[in-house]
């Protein structure tokens, strides 16, 4: 189709071309967010505009319309919205693109630049990470570049000039930023919060298991949360970190049932706490996680009474909080009715061959400790395989796994466990969550990752409440104290990352090293939120100042910056003279502008003062004696007495006043 003549644009050539790549440059991270097309779309976009800019040949005003409506269109097939984060951000995207085709002139070149900057803050509502941070900065840093060249002569600055102002620009915006980072009044909640539109791309325990959960998560390398303890951490074996308790059975997968009306019955043991902070990832989850079993509730969540950790919205945002946990503490020491029946159920037609197992262990034992050793004697005598590639079940998966393939991961055995003990009467549940962690060798915290995902059992004995049943530490206790690389060993299927090799590996000591920097990043940017600043402030000595009095600090600090910025640009654009009579005549012009004697085009400065001598008859013999021996000085090259000079600048200034002026 052929396209509409475009007016003779106002702009040299080069001027278009960086506007195209700062564009470009703005949507091209967004590969990484929303369905592939559309940002290639608006990249061809660009790239049909750039075209038909330099043949002076853009699309007419019906075929822009109809580009408009299909990518509205597409929009709303792929999103089945136009509103929210992931619809609004993609049609952002598309609608950038299409400006170019619209492109007249400058006031259109700098709406678009305008609402680049849009686009690329549109990639904090997807991902914070460093890597796109940087990304995002040198977007902007083209985008800046493309106004400045707009805002310039006529003559088109070098490409480097260009990036060096506005990296100047954007280094001085630093010191402010960082200002008002720390001293403005934090809000609670993250740095950056948008709702999301589902938890597509997060990973994470889920309030259900079933086969294969758990051995899915273990292929991830990607951080859950990172811990710092204010002692020695606790050893491997006593890193359980709970998450969600599952104590409802539907024959196949674990889920959460609904408590109502139940409170948790903790005792806590007279041993001192674990106190440590916890830095969360997002996962899309409301779980919070906290060591066995924890003692406090961070603000904002809530404890239920299978002691879980939840936050009221699933976690979009890395959030941190300080948590005190009490290994040693006693769970429901009394069970109700009612919490009985609801943890001994199990679906009528499952698992028939386990329970006529746990029915003979019945008959054998009546104390219910004695059944749940007897269960573990069973894993450990019979030959059960710790693997990450168990056999797909596809009868009853506890019944066929303990009596045919046994082979599983540790889901497979905790939930066959937690049906054993149901079936011989033995109240039990599910526990997901993590283990243990890696310390890191450069810095003070613990990092544990989704590939640390476990699943445990709970019993309820009486007189001892709720007890921790690990039946993997039966089959692999290597899992437990040393990890599941250990258990598993090399050639198991295990990702790279996770084998012990990796551990002495120097890709492992550069991961670890990374970790350091988004460790900071998550800690001091992410994560800081009103407690993170009060902490802050208290290390400056700024906490017993009031907020009033915080607020005039920042402004001060401001303005202050405002007054340096001006100091130094006008120390750097100050008049630099090749000989001390270029100065004096710069000082002779300044003097004779005050007093509004301004240079004419082509004037020199001699001529000008003879122009006010004739003007100001007070100031002649001054004005000649002074032109006479610059211009000796300067043609003749007689010996210039600077103090002379200043003296008849100074007899010039004391005259600046017309007599009878003022």
């Amino acid at each position: 189709m052929k396209g509409r003549p475009v007016p003779i644009m106002d702009l040299p050539e080069i001027h278009l071309r960086w506007v195209a790549v700062a564009l470009a440059a703005a949507i091209l991270p967004h590969v990484l967010n929303l369905p592939v097309w559309i940002p290639l779309l608006a990249l061809a976009m660009i790239a049909w505009g750039w075209w038909g800019l330099r043949r002076r040949q853009l699309p007419g005003r019906l075929l822009r319309f109809g580009l408009v409506g299909i990518a509205t269109l597409g929009v709303l097939a792929e999103f089945h919205t136009l509103f929210g984060r992931d619809a609004g951000v993609a049609l952002l995207v598309l609608m950038l693109g299409l400006k170019i085709l619209e492109l007249k002139g400058r006031r259109d070149a700098l709406l678009a630049l305008f609402l680049a900057y849009f686009v690329v803050a549109g990639q904090f509502f997807f991902t914070q990470s460093i890597p796109i941070a940087l990304a995002m900065l040198l977007s902007v840093l083209l985008i800046t570049g493309a106004l400045i060249g707009l805002a310039g002569t006529a003559r088109p600055l070098p490409a480097r000039r260009r990036l060096g102002i506005a990296g100047s620009l954007l280094a001085q915006s630093i010191p402010m930023m960082i200002l008002l980072f720390v001293l403005f009044p934090r809000l609670p909640g993250p740095l950056w919060a948008m709702p999301r539109d589902s938890s597509a791309g997060l990973t994470g325990l889920s309030d259900q298991m079933s086969p294969g959960r758990i051995s899915d998560l273990i292929q991830s390398n990607a951080p859950a949360f990172r811990a710092t303890f204010e002692g020695l951490p606790p050893p491997t074996s006593q890193r359980y970190w709970r998450g969600p308790v599952l104590d409802h059975y539907d024959g196949r997968s674990w889920q959460r049932a609904l408590r109502l009306g139940e409170t948790a019955q903790v005792t806590f043991a007279e041993a001192a706490g674990i106190d440590y902070s916890v830095t969360l990832q997002p996962s899309g989850q409301r779980w919070l996680l906290a060591l066995d079993y924890p003692g406090q509730v961070p603000p904002g969540a809530e404890l239920t009474p299978a002691l879980e950790l939840v936050a009221p919205r699933p976690q979009h945002e890395v959030r941190q909080y300080r948590m005190r946990s009490y290994p040693d503490a006693a769970l429901d020491l009394e069970l109700s009715p009612w919490s009985r029946a609801r943890h001994l159920r199990l679906p009528e037609d499952s698992a028939p061959r386990a329970r006529e197992l746990a029915q003979a262990w019945l008959l054998d034992h009546d104390d219910p400790a004695a059944i749940v050793e007897q269960a573990l004697d069973h894993f450990r005598e019979q030959p059960f395989h710790y693997t990450l590639r168990p056999p797909l079940l596809t009868g009853d998966p506890v019944d066929e796994f303990l009596f045919e393939s046994r082979r599983g991961f540790c889901e497979h055995y905790a939930s066959s466990f937690t049906v054993l003990m149901r079936a011989a009467g033995i109240p039990a549940r599910v526990v997901t969550g993590y283990l243990g962690g890696e310390i890191s060798p450069l810095a003070d915290y613990l990092l544990v990752r989704q590939s640390d995902a476990h699943a445990w059992s709970e019993v309820w004995l009486e007189g001892r409440g709720w007890v921790r049943i690990d039946p993997t530490a039966a089959i692999a206790p290597e899992r437990i104290e040393q990890g599941v690389s250990a258990a598993l060993g090399e050639d198991s299927g295990l990702p790279a990352f996770v084998r012990a090799s990796y551990g002495a590996s120097w890709l492992n000591r550069a991961s670890m090293s990374w970790d350091i920097v988004n460790y900071y990043w998550d800690e001091w940017v992410l994560a800081f939120g009103p407690e993170r600043q009060r902490e802050l402030l208290e290390r400056l000595g700024l906490h017993r100042l009031g907020w009033t009095a915080i607020a005039l600090i920042l402004m001060a600090g401001l303005a202050a910056l405002l007054g340096l910025y001006v100091l130094v640009y006008r120390w750097r654009n100050r008049p630099r003279f090749s000989n001390e009579i270029e100065r004096l005549l710069h000082g002779l012009e300044r003097l004779l502008a005050r007093q509004g004697f301004l240079r004419r085009p082509g004037e020199t400065v001699t001529a000008l003062a003879l122009r006010a001598a004739k003007q100001r008859p007070d100031w002649q013999e001054t004005l000649h004696r002074l032109v006479e021996q610059l211009q000796r000085a300067r043609y003749r090259e007689d010996p210039l007495d600077p103090r002379t000079a200043e003296a008849l600048l100074r007899e010039l200034q004391a005259k600046r006043n017309p007599p009878g002026a003022g």
